[in-house]
């Protein structure tokens, strides 16, 4: 199964900075937008799935190892790894993933790049789905702006193949709460196809956090969601649980550096 095919879902042990300003920490262990939403993900994703949310907004160095168990015997076992630097201008992330099926190994990676110009902010990436075979990049370009009390946002993906889309508003308060809507178009070569509509959302308060996000398949009449909760020890860990419909769970360390 290819991997932009799976919600993947995590149990997270985050060791970390604690700073004043909002730190996104769901989804984890995620590089593809298709049940993502792509204004806010984690910095540790954010190379794979918009890499115009890289910059942060404060300095921001961040590692990020993660296991998910396969759920049944038809399905794989999942492992990644990511490192994601910020500065608040410029915004760099790199991570693998494998995954283990039926003991056939399949390597895939990403890489992304972002830079932010005042309210505005733009990034390239790739990702690649099995080194064995060669490589062979989807190339991305995505673009995120604030204005004023609203953020929108928008990456094409697959640029010298299948090449799509998705688009996002959203809205945000650095320290409490960001949600937002997306949708993943079809292909450009077959817009009759499925479009994804998903609503994602992240709370905070004090030291717990909260993430949801539902999503629907319009050609399968299909829905799907995700549910997380995490809480911080003290200033430097914080421990979350994300289950992904129908069963997939699996666990993370994060260590901002």
């Amino acid at each position: 199964m290819p991997v932009w095919k799976f919600a993947f879902s995590v149990i997270t042990l985050t060791c970390a900075v604690h700073a004043s300003a909002y730190q996104n920490v769901f989804p984890i262990a995620r590089f593809y937008p298709e049940t993502s939403g792509i204004l806010y993900p984690g910095i540790n994703s954010a190379a794979g799935i918009n890499p115009a949310a890289l910059p942060q907004s404060s300095d921001a160095t961040s590692v990020q190892l993660g296991f998910s168990p396969a759920p049944s015997q038809w399905e794989d076992h999942r492992a990644f790894g990511s490192v994601a630097t910020s500065n608040g201008k410029l915004g760099f992330g790199m991570g693998y993933e494998g995954n283990i099926l039926n003991s056939a190994l399949t390597h895939n990676a990403f890489a992304g790049i972002g830079y932010k110009i005042q309210s505005v902010s733009l990034g390239v990436g790739v990702r690649e789905y099995n080194l064995a075979t060669g490589l062979q990049p989807s190339a991305d370009v995505g673009f995120k702006a604030h204005l004023k009390v609203i953020d929108i946002g928008f990456v094409f993906l697959n640029l010298q193949g299948t090449a799509q889309a998705a688009v996002a508003l959203g809205a945000q308060s650095y320290d409490q709460f960001n949600v937002e809507a997306t949708v993943l178009l079809p292909p450009f070569s077959n817009l009759a196809g499925n479009y994804l509509l998903s609503v994602s959302a992240q709370l905070a308060v004090k030291m717990v956090s909260f993430y949801f996000r539902g999503s629907y398949h319009t050609q399968w009449n299909a829905f799907e969601y995700s549910v997380g909760a995490g809480f911080w020890l003290g200033k430097t860990l914080h421990l979350a649980a994300q289950v992904t419909s129908p069963n997939r769970i699996g666990t993370a360390l994060t260590v901002a550096l």
